[in-house]
């Protein structure tokens, strides 16, 4: 019968899943990085060209985050630098980042000030 020529299969599937940062570009100095530990356990990573500072923190289900130079990414200037984020999913799974930008340099109180308003 043809339910006798059925069969189930269980597979599991996992996938690497990439969330970057808005690539910010090298201008005079070298781009500053730095990770910023937060009062709620949550950890800030940072970069700074000088004038701009972009901000990722990983709120929920992210594992590695990275700073990434890269050449030939950002149309203003050769060099720029990124902040990715990845996360090996095996399931349904939330995945929560909250990313930022300003004019100026991010401290620990500007970036809780953000998470605050989630």
């Amino acid at each position: 019968t043809l339910a006798d020529a059925c069969e189930g299969h269980r597979v599991a599937v996992s996938f690497r899943v990439e969330t970057r940062h808005y690539a910010l570009p090298e201008r005079d100095t070298p781009i500053k990085e730095a990770t910023i530990s937060l009062k709620n356990g949550l950890k800030a990573y940072t970069i700074y060209n000088g004038r701009h500072s972009l901000a990722l923190v990983p709120v929920k289900g992210w594992g590695k985050v990275e700073y990434v130079r890269t050449e030939g990414l950002h149309p203003e200037t050769r060099f720029a630098e990124t902040i990715n984020a990845t996360a090996d999913v095996n399931g349904p799974t939330e995945l929560k980042t909250l990313m930022l930008f300003k004019e100026g340099q991010f401290d620990r109180k500007s970036i809780e000030k953000a998470i605050k308003q989630l």
